[in-house]
């Protein structure tokens, strides 16, 4: 297996949890703010979980992207999304974001970067992504859904076991959706 032919530059933690304060506290049915410490640091843990087991970035982030380039492909598998937003540089490292575009089929689907125009990429093409969402509004609905659920069951299982019974309890792996899975070649 081969070295990955991206870097991740920057991964802002910090945005999402005090935006998502509010919504998981009304999702949990908390109505005081003596765990608001703590609820941010299962919100912040639940993205990450979310994105180590879908793929998808939540946090926002930045990566350096230079393909491995085949003489013959007109797109590629961005090996990271959703792409919120990019800039393309050529071997001489000039600007040519206007040329490539991003193709997908679903949040679900790769996310493809192509050229507009249908040719091969030249060499030394490079691409800085932008990843991740900055607003709650922009999370998909699916996300945040499963997000919230994660965050429900850290806070209310600080434990792996019930006091009662000594059961184990199931925590937040049955709510992830699977269909935010995404394959990798």
């Amino acid at each position: 297996m081969g070295l990955p032919d991206f870097v991740i530059t920057t991964i802002d933690r910090t945005v999402l949890p005090p935006l998502l304060l509010d919504t998981a506290k009304e999702h949990m049915r908390v109505d005081f703010s003596t765990d608001d410490p703590d609820i941010l640091q299962k919100i912040a843990a639940a993205i990450s979980i979310y994105e180590n087991k879908t793929g998808q970035i939540i946090n926002p982030t930045t990566a350096d992207w230079s393909p491995v380039l085949n003489s013959e492909a007109t797109s590629y598998v961005s090996p990271l999304q959703p792409i919120s937003a990019f800039i393309a540089t050529d071997v001489d490292d000039l600007v040519v974001t206007s040329q490539y575009e991003t193709r997908s089929a679903s949040i679900t689907s790769p996310v493809f970067m192509a050229r507009k125009d249908g040719a091969v990429f030249p060499a030394g093409t490079a691409f800085e992504l932008t990843l991740g969402y900055s607003t709650e509004e922009a999370i998909p609905p699916d996300a945040l859904m499963s997000i919230l659920r994660i965050v429900g069951k850290l806070y209310e299982y600080r434990e792996s076991v019930s006091v009662a019974s000594l059961d184990a309890v199931p925590l937040w792996m049955d709510d992830l959706l699977v269909g935010a899975w995404v394959p990798r070649c």
